[in-house]
């Protein structure tokens, strides 16, 4: 027996240490990684109705109890000094969603700018975890600083409206919000009708899965509140063989229902003739697309311009 104790007590208690050490950095370090939480914009402007994704700088540990909210850099609060103050009360701090991480990563959180007075703006957060029991209300941005033109940016300066991008190309014209993406390079292999521009709030790409009118690639890209348009032209005796009467008065949006193209639900096609062409236009809505970017798109498509008969 006094064998035992000799030989094992130091054992038996360096293990419950090396235990009680392992919890209590467990503990510690989701602790730490909340007194530091902060998410960047990855521009320093943005205009109301565009899809941000604000991120963290590094990696957190796991966490929840926390609620994001878009602050007005005049009511910042530091974070330096977190106190149980409970969620923010003023009606100029926007609520965008809660946050929280179950594996180790880098934070991020995705929203559209809502349509709060043009001014410059931060992250703000109530972290229940960083004071209990009422949680901890602060910001990314502290209350002394000021707007730079910096990347990434802890201040977001918001306007009215965006900078708008202009497409022009085989007698085509149309303005696009400068945060959207426009190509004019194919999305399959299908050689006609021809393809003539492409336009979405997300970025896309020709994969091997898009071939001929079938854009199963493309329909895998296409974000939860995405909205895509493309438009290809009969040319030749593909265009004598179509049918197609005069293009709409306004394009309608696709319903939730219908499916065209491969690219899942919420798609449609319009066939039609104008300034002596003919063209397919395909337009394609995500489920979650928000209001402002339908608008967009239905704004684009019917401001659209088409000139006379151009080359191939």
């Amino acid at each position: 027996m006094a064998g035992w104790v000799t030989g094992s007590l130091p054992r038996f208690l360096a293990g419950v240490f090396a235990t009680l050490l392992a919890l209590g950095v467990a503990l510690f370090v989701p602790s730490v990684a909340l007194a530091d939480l902060g998410l960047l914009f990855p521009s320093p402007r943005a205009h109301w109705g565009q899809r941000v994704t604000v991120s963290s700088l590094g990696r957190y540990a796991p966490f929840a109890g926390v609620r994001v909210y878009l602050v007005p850099i005049a009511l910042a609060r530091s974070s330096r000094a977190q106190r149980p103050t409970g969620p923010p009360r003023n009606r100029r701090i926007v609520a965008l969603g809660p946050l929280r991480l179950s594996n180790p990563a880098v934070a991020k959180l995705s929203f559209t700018v809502p349509r709060v007075p043009p001014g410059d703006y931060t992250i703000g957060f109530w972290c229940k975890p960083c004071a209990p029991p009422r949680g901890a209300f602060f910001t990314t941005a502290q209350p002394h600083e000021r707007w730079t033109p910096k990347r990434p940016a802890r201040i977001l300066r918001i306007s009215r409206s965006g900078t708008r991008g202009r497409f022009s190309s085989r007698g085509i014209t149309f303005l696009y919000p400068s945060s959207w993406y426009v190509t004019t390079k194919p999305l399959s292999n299908g050689v006609e009708p021809v393809y003539r521009f492409a336009v979405g709030n997300f970025r896309f790409h020709r994969t091997a899965r898009d071939i001929g009118p079938c854009l199963e690639g493309i329909a895998k890209q296409r974000a939860a509140r995405g909205v895509l348009a493309f438009m290809r032209e009969a040319i030749g005796t593909d265009a004598r063989r179509t049918r197609a009467g005069p293009r709409p008065k306004t394009f309608r949006l696709p319903s939730a229902t219908e499916q065209t193209a491969c690219l899942g639900s919420g798609s449609n096609q319009v066939v039609f003739r104008e300034a002596g062409r003919t063209f397919y236009l395909w337009i394609s809505i995500a489920p979650k697309a928000a209001r402002a970017a339908r608008g967009q798109l239905k704004a684009l498509l019917n401001s659209m311009t088409i000139k006379g008969k151009t080359s191939r």
